[in-house]
């Protein structure tokens, strides 16, 4: 399988102690490292998407959802949030993040300034 060194500067003996002379790169060998190269980009994709936020800005998608995981309505985010912060809230966008439910709330407080809130889905203003 391995060929000696065809060197012209190596002849007789010298090219029967050196067999690997020169680099010798078989198909095993590059399947091996193509393995090793997918099998690390596969793990870097599913190490990012653990910790990825998927976020649910419709809200044909987001209602069934809401109902199925018993989280608090909108109705009753607006009505926590008016006694808890400041502002109106302008956008509600449902969210999963580590595994958990929450709302991200785009809050437009009194000055006219745009604030990001994130709280929790199912006790959204326990303390």
């Amino acid at each position: 399988m391995l060929a000696c060194c065809a060197s012209p500067f190596m002849m007789g003996s010298a090219a029967a102690e050196y067999p690997m002379c020169r680099p010798f790169i078989s198909i095993v060998h590059i399947m091996i490292v193509m393995r090793i190269v997918i099998l690390s980009l596969l793990l870097a994709v599913v190490a990012q998407s653990a910790t990825a936020t998927d976020c649910y800005p419709d809200w044909s998608d987001a209602a069934p959802i809401v109902h199925r995981e018993k989280l608090a309505t909108v109705e009753a985010l607006s009505a926590g949030a008016a006694a808890h912060m400041p502002g109106d809230i302008v956008r509600t966008t449902l969210c999963v993040e580590n595994g958990i439910f929450v709302y991200r709330l785009l809050v437009r407080e009194a000055g006219g300034r745009l604030v990001n809130h994130t709280v929790d889905a199912r006790q959204p203003f326990a303390r």
